[in-house]
């Protein structure tokens, strides 16, 4: 049993209060179940200053909110992470995210002689300086990040697809992780699909923001509603204002498209039980926990050639281009056509997500703690 410290500046808040990443919360609590481990967090801006559970894992959260300035932020988890290691020495320091929570692992295992391990969980290979989004896109940033992923005693990404996209930043280290992100297999029952073209259910889930591009998805669903008789369901808080549903009602859509909103992870598995096929449209991803929930169901996945998509194309799920409604459009027309390669798909996508569940996951993250705590 191995004492760990995971710092992170949020996601670990219960359901329904702050912030709440579920695959975070699920490996944390199952890596407790044979580690001794505490999370050291900064506290959302609704969440109040406590000490709570995550499984069998303690949750220290910082008199600092996720809003506050940044050195606050890092004083706060430093001082805290530096108060958990003096009441009883740590074996392994684990930061989720390059910043801040990889950075202060890095920097504190090199001061207190623990070795750090960084999962790289989200943008940190994303380059949109248009949206300013991606560690990439700002220099301070990008340099921070690949100081984090050259210092680090073990890295971890959560697809192939991140991995290139580090080699492309300068960073080429063989130990590299790559940790699929997957899900609890027994929550999403599986279900076969026949598809037809007189009844296709489309689901969307993701957050309503421009990195997930809902235009390209309003465009594509228009195009296959002129092919075939299909609706399409929206699943995600709305951070843009009301601009999709604007863009739904001049499109004449209104009729078809379902906007859900924010629906809790304890009831998604009755909207992909009800769905034929997953549309991604994200610009990036370093997975997509959507692919992995909608293929543990038979769901159907086509999706931009980002994070899991990318790594499981043509085998598990179809790719298509960025920002291309009619690549979209031709793939799920060529499902519904193709009787033969949408079982394949589904056959494939299933095998992966029982073999890549968060067991897996969470044995893969034990041998790399095992691994770095070799070389001390």
């Amino acid at each position: 049993m191995k004492r760990i410290a995971i710092i992170a500046h949020g996601g670990f808040d219960r359901e329904g209060e702050g912030i709440h990443i579920p695959f975070l919360y699920q490996l944390s609590s199952r890596l407790a179940e044979t580690n001794e481990v505490t999370i050291v967090t900064l506290r959302s801006a609704t969440g109040r200053k406590q000490i709570r559970h995550c499984g069998n894992a303690r949750v220290v959260m910082t008199k600092a909110r996720m809003d506050t300035n940044p050195y606050v932020k890092y004083g706060a988890l430093c001082t805290a992470l530096w108060r958990q290691h003096r009441q009883r020495r740590f074996d392994v320091f684990h930061g989720i995210w390059a910043n801040p929570g990889g950075a202060i692992a890095v920097a504190m295992g090199k001061l207190l002689g623990v070795p750090a391990v960084v999962g790289f969980h989200g943008a940190e290979t994303a380059n949109l300086p248009e949206m300013r989004y991606g560690n990439m896109s700002r220099a301070g940033l990008r340099e921070l990040t690949i100081w984090t992923a050259r210092a680090a005693d073990g890295i971890i990404v959560l697809s192939h697809a991140q991995r290139e996209r580090l080699s492309q930043c300068g960073i080429h280290r063989e130990d590299t992780c790559v940790l699929a992100a997957g899900t609890d297999v027994s929550a999403f029952p599986f279900r076969e699909r026949q598809l037809s073209r007189q009844s296709i259910k489309l689901l969307h889930v993701a957050n309503l923001t421009e990195i997930k591009d809902q235009e390209t998805l309003v465009k594509a669903f228009s195009m296959i509603r002129k092919a075939v008789d299909a609706t399409l369901e929206i699943v995600g808080e709305d951070y843009l204002g009301g601009k999709i549903q604007r863009l739904v009602k001049e499109a004449g859509l209104v009729q078809w498209i379902h906007f859900a909103g924010y629906v809790p992870p304890a009831n998604m598995p009755e909207r992909y039980n009800q769905a034929d096929i997953l549309l991604q449209t994200s610009l990036h991803e370093a997975s997509g926990i959507a692919v992995a929930e909608a293929m543990a169901s038979g769901v159907l996945v086509v999706g931009t050639d980002v994070g899991t998509v990318h790594d499981l194309r043509e085998q598990c799920a179809i790719a298509v281009p960025l920002r291309d409604p009619e690549a979209i459009c031709a793939a799920v027309l060529r499902l519904i056509s193709e009787s033969w390669h949408a079982k394949t798909l589904q056959d494939n996508a299933r095998r992966w997500a029982v073999n890549n569940d968060i067991g897996a996951a969470v044995q893969q993250l034990t041998q790399v703690y095992e691994s770095v705590n070799g070389r001390y």
